[in-house]
């Protein structure tokens, strides 16, 4: 809200401007030459500038818009690694306790048995 009525104070100040200085002007335009009024080339002055600063602001908009996705797309990929590595790591854990529970299993039964023999 205030950028629209800091925008309405800067353009009616222009245009009052503008109107103040109703004259002819010779200009010069590369190799147009011609006369205009005062009050045409201000606010087509007027006019180029406001375009030039949006097509600027739009372009570094774009860039900043394009650097975000790049960045979004990055981290989706990589929260979708990190949950591949944890689904690995847990299986792979998992692995390794069902190997330890059948290594102390065989253990256990070697020791039963050679208690077995020896008593036997």
């Amino acid at each position: 809200m205030p950028f629209i009525i800091l925008t309405a104070i800067i353009s009616i100040g222009v245009a009052i401007f503008a109107i103040q200085n109703a004259m002819s002007v010779p200009v010069n335009f590369f190799v147009w030459h011609g006369d205009a009024s005062l009050v045409l080339v201000i606010l087509g002055s007027f006019l180029a500038g406001v375009l030039v600063a949006t097509f600027y602001l739009l372009m570094v908009k774009a860039r900043h818009f394009l650097a975000t996705k790049k960045l979004e797309d990055e981290i989706y990929n990589l929260k979708r690694d990190k949950k591949t590595l944890e689904e690995r790591v847990n299986m792979l854990m998992h692995t390794q306790m069902m190997h330890d529970q059948a290594t102390k299993q065989a253990a256990d039964k070697t020791a039963e048995t050679k208690s077995e023999t020896t008593a036997g």
